[in-house]
């Protein structure tokens, strides 16, 4: 129970460390090679707001996320 709670807040700190520098992406920041998750938050909102064209174009594999997260929370 202890490492769940250091896990996620270890996670919530490199979040708020990358909101905060604007850095974003580590991969793309240190490389400029964007990774394979680079756009995929645009292309789920985009999604959301049944824009379905755009969230294709930022990230193709967003239309794999939906029965992804059901099968998660069904198992």
């Amino acid at each position: 129970m202890k490492a769940d709670f250091k896990i996620f807040g270890s996670l919530a700190a490199a979040a708020v460390f990358l909101h905060v520098t604007g850095i974003g992406c580590p991969l793309r920041w240190m490389t400029g090679i964007p990774c394979a998750g680079c756009g995929m938050s645009r292309a789920v909102l985009a999604l959301l707001h049944g824009h379905v064209r755009e969230a294709a174009s930022m990230h193709p594999l967003v239309f794999l996320l939906p029965p992804a997260a059901a099968a998660w929370l069904l198992w």
